[in-house]
């Protein structure tokens, strides 16, 4: 004889798996990728003080030509020279700390083969205070994280 209770388990698994599963009615091209937003649904309306869905907000900056990202110069305005006068190696990346005409400051990026000493040219740069490197179990006052180092 079966089990009531297992048989209302069964029971249950299936319909909760038959309704996670895809909708006869979603097409492949419905599926919208991760972050992409697809059109208002059917019979949704936008608020009537709704700017058009096609114009950016009023204190949105200008966007040149068709919204192509202009190109980016040789020499980034972000690019600093200075001086390594202390190397780390740690998790894929080179830790340095660099003297820019005085001002000492750490630069993390892509594992480079720097000494101390070496002239450098670092770009890219984007900074954090209170940078908590776990490969190093350390914590930066503040730090520069560089696209590249360059000689």
């Amino acid at each position: 004889m079966r089990s009531p209770t297992r048989f209302a388990v069964a029971s249950l698994s299936l319909a909760l798996l038959a309704a996670c599963g895809p909708s006869e009615t979603d097409a492949p091209g419905d599926q919208m990728a991760p972050g992409q937003a697809g059109p208002i649904p059917e019979g949704a309306e936008l608020p009537t003080d709704h700017p058009p869905v096609s114009q950016l907000p009023a204190d949105h900056p200008t966007i040149q030509g068709d919204g192509a990202a202009p190109p980016q110069s040789t020499a980034a305005a972000d690019a600093r020279s200075g001086t390594v006068l202390e190397v780390l190696q740690s998790a894929g990346y080179t830790y340095a700390r660099m003297d820019f005409d005085g001002e000492e400051l750490w630069v993390a990026g892509p594992v480079s083969p720097l000494e101390e000493g070496d002239e450098v040219t670092v770009s890219g740069l984007m900074g954090m205070t209170d940078f908590y490197a776990r490969s190093l179990d350390r914590t930066f006052e503040a730090i520069l994280f560089a696209n590249t180092f360059s000689r």
